[in-house]
């Protein structure tokens, strides 16, 4: 996996010896460590943290942390996420 960035977190899928998702400046990437060609880019702004849904048994649910904001997304549908929780002080 080559990275341009730097990497702000990371998280292994609990349900997968070889899939990890990193968090860098601009980008939230889905890495499969025994194929770089299979990994997916999703676009997201300044992640700092990734939470996988402790109560979710299949690991689909994960959530991250932004500056002003936490989106929780579904890993078998990462085009947008299920919800975001946003700080109205900064809104």
């Amino acid at each position: 996996m080559k990275v341009n960035e730097d990497v702000n977190a990371l998280a292994w899928l609990t349900n997968s010896a070889c899939t990890l998702i990193v968090a860098t400046e601009d980008n939230l990437i889905l890495c499969d460590t025994r194929n770089d060609a299979k990994n997916k880019i999703v676009a997201n702004k300044h992640i700092t943290g990734i939470k996988f849904d402790p109560f979710d048994s299949e690991s689909n649910r994960f959530a991250t942390l932004a500056q002003d904001y936490i989106k929780i997304f579904d890993i078998r549908s990462l085009k947008k996420p299920l919800f975001q929780i946003r700080n109205q002080e900064n809104s």
